[in-house]
């Protein structure tokens, strides 16, 4: 993968944070991933985040950012389960990744 189809891939924050949650966890439901990443945006707990933000966010995963991951074989969503799972690809492709910080730190060199 190119630098630029790299930086294009993450270029917009909502992508990010998935990516690095799901290095994370490997897998896990829309509904929990909506709500750590409207948490992170919003610095309130997964918990405490409002159900506007928290539908916005989740809308705009379903429709926009997972569906772009998954074209570059980064992610797969289940929809009967709404599960969001890490393929192997994203670490084939990634594999200094563990970390946002990490990420942008080996793209540099």
């Amino acid at each position: 993968m190119s630098r630029e189809t790299a930086y294009r891939l993450l270029s917009k924050s909502r992508r990010r944070h998935l990516l690095t949650l799901l290095f994370e966890l490997e897998e896990e439901s829309l509904e929990t991933l909506g709500r750590k990443i409207a948490a992170r945006e919003t610095d309130e707990s997964p918990s405490d985040v409002p159900e506007r933000t928290y539908t916005r966010v989740v809308t705009a995963l379903i429709h926009c950012h997972i569906p772009y991951l998954a074209d570059y074989g980064l992610v797969d969503y289940d929809r009967e389960t709404r599960t969001v799972t890490l393929e192997t690809a994203a670490r084939e492709r990634f594999p200094f990744q563990t970390t946002e910080e990490q990420f942008f730190t080996s793209l540099a060199d």
